[in-house]
C-alpha cells in the first residue's frame, strides 16, 4: 500500500517537466503569413496567434481559450496591451479565427480574421 501511495505522490512531480503537445496551424499566401499553435498551459488550452503581411503590417496576441463547445474556443483579453476578443472554430484540421476589436494588437493593416490549416 506504501507503494502504491508513494508512486501516485510522485507521479505529478515528475511530469511538471514534460512537454506540451503543440498543434501548429498555418496559412501563407504572396500577401499574408499567419500561424496559430495550441497547447497546453497549466492544463488549460492556451493560443498564440501572429498575421504579418506585405504591406508591413504585423501582430501577434497570445492566451488561455475558454471552451464553448466540442469544436468553439473563444479568447478574450482586457488588460494595458489593450483589449481583444476572438473566436475559435475547428472543423476538420482546421480552424477559422474571427476577430471583435484586436487592432491593438496588429495595427490598422491588417486583421485576425482568417483560416488557418494543420
Amino acid at each position: 500500500m506504501k507503494k502504491i501511495l508513494l508512486i501516485l505522490i510522485l507521479i505529478p512531480i515528475f511530469s511538471w517537466g514534460k512537454p506540451s503537445k503543440i498543434d501548429d496551424y498555418y496559412y501563407t499566401s504572396k500577401a499574408i503569413s499567419s500561424s496559430l499553435k495550441i497547447s497546453q498551459k497549466n492544463n488549460k488550452p492556451y493560443a498564440e496567434l501572429s498575421i504579418s503581411n506585405k504591406s508591413g503590417c504585423k501582430g501577434n496576441v497570445s492566451g488561455y481559450l475558454i471552451k464553448r463547445s466540442k469544436k468553439i474556443f473563444m479568447f478574450n483579453k482586457n488588460d494595458s496591451d489593450g483589449t481583444c476578443q476572438l473566436e475559435f472554430t475547428k472543423i476538420r484540421r482546421s480552424y477559422i479565427v474571427v476577430e471583435n476589436n484586436c487592432s491593438d494588437f496588429h495595427g490598422s493593416q491588417c486583421d485576425f480574421n482568417m483560416t488557418v490549416k494543420k
